[in-house]
């Protein structure tokens, strides 16, 4: 049996799970990150589809628990409805597009405009 073979178990021989106990430090941190990720997935134009989805869910979700909108923007000291407003009416305005807009590249002196020819047209360049 190989190394890496060593550290792989069967449900029945693995080992109990160790007891973790996190500190109030490690939590706001945790609920930051979450809250954090969910506001850069709304703005960021390289996310999947899923992934967006997922945080806007997430956002709307009006519930309460350990890591929910509500308890992550309560630790931040952040009014969550006045934030949830403000995501949405940004996500409404975004609009999810699975690409980003494509990139023109313009060339930047003459010797590239001889190897890359630009139309000229009567509504500029």
């Amino acid at each position: 049996m190989s190394v890496t073979q060593k550290h792989f178990w069967t449900l029945d021989e693995a080992p109990p799970a160790a007891e973790f106990q996190w500190s109030e430090k490690e939590i706001r941190e945790v609920r930051f990150m979450v809250l954090a990720d969910a506001a850069r997935s709304l703005v960021d134009q390289r996310v999947s589809r899923q992934e967006y989805e997922e945080d806007l869910m997430w956002i709307k979700n009006d519930a309460w628990g350990p890591f929910t909108f509500r308890a992550c923007c309560a630790e931040q000291g952040v009014d969550a409805d006045e934030l949830r407003e403000r995501l949405l009416d940004y996500a409404m305005r975004r609009q999810f597009r699975a690409k980003p807009a494509p990139r023109v590249r313009r060339p930047r002196d003459t010797h590239q405009r001889a190897l890359f020819p630009v139309p000229n047209h009567a509504w500029g360049v």
